[in-house]
């Protein structure tokens, strides 16, 4: 279980959330023939890839109690259907699912397909390997992660409103896996009329974006847009009652600019479980205060502006014992740019 947890660690939070971190062994006759570990959120699950080229395993050693939900913001084949139609005659479960609504069904039901399942407790470890996870739990909006790229000296863009390229080009192409990494991308009119941006993933293996959240700006585009020029869903909210001539099968109309119920709906209606922001200062700053947003990237550059924008326009807190709190710190070197990702505590 120990060697399940440590193909967990393989991958972090950043590109699995809101889904956990999971390790697999697939073993056969008591030897080790495979291992597996969710890498990404819309990607095979532990099992699932452990198992995929090895149908004559008979053994399998999971972190996470599988996944036994069917439907709503599902992407796959839940992986209680996958073990049962396997070669797998014992389960060993590091830790029970932490979600009431499924904790102990998987095991149950394996044990109904006549698997013997093995339950080893190790909820404390799992708990400490998955802090995004875990906090999403009680939450019932989907998965935010806010993505900014700035100067050493903290600036967005300089003061004459000029930002590309302030990060790099490696780092440009993480951000882009992050998009396809999320189903949705989010943004608001500011954004949408200053950079005329496409809001794709691009130069990327997998792919599970095909949403655009569109903010305040129906009225701002015309057919032109880059926005437009693709067949993704995108929903619009905007507080006047819209239907461009552009508008197409594509594209939906809500009279909502709560951004909260706007979140919530997204959930609820549309089962989005990750969505990725592309937004100015004011946007990212309502967001933050509302509490809807669980992580932040930044990618830092070796530049000094001097003066410009920041990523955030807002007053500030009074005092230092007033600010956010930021956890579970990942860092990378982008060939010289620094990328951080963290928490909202």
């Amino acid at each position: 279980m120990q060697r399940a947890f440590a193909e967990a660690a393989k991958s972090d939070w950043l590109f699995t959330a809101p889904n956990p971190l999971v390790g697999a062994i697939a073993l056969c006759g008591g030897h080790v023939v495979a291992y597996g570990h969710h890498q990404q959120f819309g990607q095979a699950h532990a099992e699932e890839m452990s198992l995929q080229d090895c149908p004559q395993a008979d053994e399998l050693y999971v972190t996470l109690e599988p996944c036994s939900s069917k439907g709503g913001a599902k992407k796959r084949s839940a992986c209680v259907e996958l073990i049962s139609k396997s070669n797998v005659k014992r389960v060993v479960i590091g830790a029970t699912d932490p979600d009431p609504r499924h904790a102990g069904r998987a095991a149950e039901l394996l044990r109904q397909q006549g698997i013997e399942v093995e339950l080893l407790n190790c909820e404390e470890q799992f708990a400490a390997q998955n802090p995004a996870f875990l906090s999403h739990l009680t939450r019932k909006v989907p998965f935010t992660i806010v993505k900014w790229a700035s100067t050493a000296d903290g600036f967005i863009a300089s003061s004459s409103g000029k930002s590309k390229w302030i990060s790099n080009p490696e780092s440009r192409a993480e951000v882009h896996q992050l998009r396809s990494a999320s189903q949705a991308i989010a943004v608001a009119k500011g954004t949408v009329v200053a950079d005329n941006p496409s809001l794709t993933a691009r130069d990327v293996e997998h792919n599970v974006l095909n949403t655009k959240v569109l903010i305040g700006c129906a009225n701002a585009v015309n057919h032109d847009f880059k926005i437009l020029q693709d067949d993704m869903q995108r929903l619009w909210f905007d507080s006047d009652e819209c239907s461009p001539s552009w508008s197409t099968d594509a594209d939906s109309f809500h009279r909502r600019t709560d951004l909260v119920e706007i979140w919530g709906q997204l959930s609820e209606q549309y089962h989005l479980g990750r969505v990725f922001i592309e937004g100015g200062p004011r946007f990212i700053h309502s967001l933050i205060h509302l509490g809807l947003v669980h992580a932040i990237v930044k990618y830092e550059a070796p530049l000094l502006f001097g003066g410009g924008m920041s990523a955030i326009a807002a007053d500030g807190f009074d005092s230092p014992q007033q600010a956010m709190c930021l956890e579970h710190e990942l860092r990378r070197d982008h060939d010289g740019d620094l990328r951080r990702a963290w928490l909202i505590a």
